[in-house]
């Protein structure tokens, strides 16, 4: 619907705004914003199934660029876990199924499928 659009934008700019200043060494700063961004990430009215997705993964990456290895391993499985859940769930569409494997392909060339860690 369209009343998603808004808030979507808004948690991609967050993210943005998390990858610049991971980008410029600002990690703890970074890491603030991407706190933030998760928790509005679990609330149903801000978060596409994409959206949420999209959030574990940069959290996922910035958090392992910021040494954070534990937490960045924490979201990968996350994120990999709300794929798993969505694709096979009954009644999934064809294009959730493409849209999926996507993203376990992104996965896997960032983090190794099954996960090496």
């Amino acid at each position: 619907g369209g009343k998603k659009a808004l808030p979507g934008l808004e948690l991609e700019l967050l993210l943005h705004t998390s990858k610049a200043l991971s980008g410029l060494g600002r990690f703890d700063e970074a890491i603030g914003v991407l706190d933030h961004v998760e928790n509005l990430a679990k609330e149903p009215r801000w978060s596409t199934m994409r959206i949420h997705l999209d959030v574990l993964m940069a959290s996922a990456f910035i958090r392992r660029e910021a040494g954070r290895n534990e937490e960045a391993i924490a979201r990968a499985r996350l994120a990999d876990a709300w794929w798993t859940f969505h694709t096979t769930r009954r009644g999934a569409s064809v294009a959730l199924l493409a849209e999926g494997a996507l993203a376990r392909a992104d996965l896997a060339s960032e983090w190794g499928l099954p996960f090496r860690f």
